[in-house]
């Protein structure tokens, strides 16, 4: 387990971050790792609707809050589908999906801190997972750091969205196809 510390892009060492400027309310979720620490976060959305989910459509901010050295650091995003309460799916191999990967700003040759909050130190994250979730199962959405070569960047998340667009009932396929394209650009949830 990894400590969850407060900071503006100061510290230094292998732990998940609530990261943003001093005496601010306004943060962002993110990792350094460091040595033997993997820093990984996540978050399980267990589907309690009336239908499968067909997709999701999921974007944020990625922010930089403490520049590296030596290597381009990348948070990995990855997914899994499977039963809900699993204890491990930060560590479970998951399926990759590039879109969704933070990538840090180029490597620098003194490493420091950085203004997340800044448009400089940001950057627009997006993309739609075709993923089929049936009713009861959960999507486990997560995001890997690994220990680069050189000091690690701080790399976050922040303004977080997710979209999910159900499979239409079988009752509704029995309508007509107007009908029907109007059902499902209206069976989103988010």
């Amino acid at each position: 387990s990894m400590n969850y510390v407060l900071s503006d892009g100061s510290a230094n060492s292998g732990a998940v971050y609530s990261l943003g400027t001093t005496n601010s309310a306004e943060r962002a979720l993110g990792v350094i790792a460091s040595g033997s620490n993997a820093a990984n976060f996540g978050v399980e959305l267990t589907n309690n609707l009336s239908a499968a989910i067909a997709s999701v459509n999921i974007s944020f901010t990625g922010e930089f809050w403490r520049s590296s050295t030596t290597t381009q650091n990348v948070l990995t995003f990855g997914y899994i589908v499977g039963p809900s309460g699993s204890a491990t799916y930060l560590l479970d191999p998951a399926t990759t999906f590039a879109s969704l990967d933070v990538i840090g700003p180029l490597p620098v040759a003194a490493n420091g801190p950085l203004d997340g909050n800044l448009p400089a130190n940001q950057v627009a994250v997006g993309g739609t997972l075709n993923v089929s979730v049936p009713v009861g199962q959960s999507l486990y959405l997560r995001w890997q750091d690994v220990n680069d070569v050189g000091n690690d960047a701080a790399l976050a998340i922040d303004n977080f969205k997710l979209d999910a667009v159900t499979i239409p009932e079988p009752a509704t396929l029995a309508l007509g196809g107007i009908a029907l394209i109007g059902i499902v650009a209206t069976r989103r949830r988010g």
